[in-house]
């Protein structure tokens, strides 16, 4: 039986489990403690992002483009390597932004990319998912290629694929919508890397049934820490889900008077599209799970901040507007996020066509 934590709130304050129109999602909620945290009334910072650590123009080297529109990035070795989705470009370059080379090539080949959507890092090797090609290549660290072996049960949509030390997290097909491969299954797959044909985790089920609503609701949000430890969601609806040793540790649900207006919470859907589905507003763009357990969240133009505390439940710690110093613009979103082990504090983030550098305050 599942019982809900409520900072700050006496015993008869506390709040029940939410119950929505999906039987699937009302199993997960009351599966494990539930943390509520109320963002109504945060206090919101403004971040100015210097113009020297905006890298865009710097992705240009001698007229030639490296990458035009990132979609995702990763840390590895005094790196960070990067993704284009369009062109099938991987660039590495340096924690100043500066291009240092590329990665592969566009083709069909051995160490060859067609339509390249993770990259991702155990620490030692760097591995990079094609979902044209349906395959994985691993390089070294001096990106020299050392294996490539077929997988196909990731479902195409960037930024759901991660990696530990150990293990690989991924969606999987039941994510396709109308055409989920097994309806009932789960969506999340955990696999050791050394053996990556046997899935030994699965968690997140099918919050609507197949034929009622396509995958808008049903594409994962996926983090993984160096302790294995995996933050999932659906990017439709507030909960964020904490996975410790493979076990639902604990759920923590989001209130914002801005998540009412999407009338998602309840699984109440938009109307059909072109009889193509339905259309559902994103709550959650993006989330990441910190090695120290701290939780950064991207929601409606604001970054969130959320820090485990001793009993092993989550408070709000600040949240955060971040605007561009040289156009004076606001940071919209936040595609992808990545930090390096030995400066745990910086951060390096995808905008929509930039990728910029921040240090977050205490």
């Amino acid at each position: 039986m599942a019982f809900t934590i409520s900072g700050g709130c006496a015993p008869d304050e506390l709040k029940p489990p939410p119950v929505t129109e999906s039987e699937n999602l009302n199993n997960l909620l009351t599966d494990a403690p539930i943390v509520w945290i109320n963002l109504n009334h945060a206090e919101i910072d403004t971040i100015i992002i210097p113009a020297e650590q905006i890298f865009e123009e710097r992705l240009f080297v001698n007229e030639s483009l490296y990458v035009a529109n990132p979609i995702q990035i990763k840390t590895f070795q005094d790196r960070l390597v990067i993704i284009e989705f369009a062109s099938g470009n991987v660039a590495a370059t340096g924690r100043d932004g500066i291009p240092v080379q590329t990665i592969g090539r566009s083709g069909r080949g051995p160490g060859e990319f067609e339509r390249p959507i993770a990259v991702m890092s155990n620490g030692t090797h760097l591995f990079i998912y094609d979902d044209g090609l349906k395959r994985i290549s691993v390089f070294d660290e001096g990106f020299i290629l050392t294996d490539t072996f077929s997988f196909t049960d990731a479902h195409y949509f960037n930024n759901k694929f991660r990696m530990s030390e150990r293990h690989l997290v991924h969606q999987n097909n039941n994510a396709s919508g109308f055409h989920a491969s097994e309806p009932d299954g789960n969506l999340l797959h955990v696999r050791q890397i050394e053996y990556p044909d046997s899935v030994i985790f699965e968690a997140m089920p099918r919050i609507v049934p197949t034929g009622m609503h396509p995958g808008a609701y049903n594409n994962l949000l996926i983090s993984v820490n160096s302790k294995d430890e995996i933050l999932a969601a659906y990017p439709g609806l507030p909960y964020l889900f904490l996975y410790r040793d493979f076990s639902h540790e604990i759920t923590i649900a989001l209130e914002a008077v801005y998540f009412d207006t999407t009338e998602n919470p309840g699984l109440r859907p938009y109307p059909p599209l072109d009889n193509e589905g339905v259309r559902v507003t994103g709550v959650l763009n993006h989330i990441y799970l910190k090695d120290d357990g701290d939780i950064l969240i991207t929601s409606f133009r604001l970054l969130h901040h959320l820090k485990p505390q001793p009993d092993g439940s989550y408070t709000h710690h600040r949240s955060y507007c971040l605007i561009r110093e040289d156009t004076g613009e606001q940071i919209m979103t936040i595609r992808d996020l990545d930090f390096f082990p030995d400066d745990p504090d910086r951060m390096y983030a995808i905008g929509w066509g930039f990728i910029f550098e921040l240090e977050l305050p205490d």
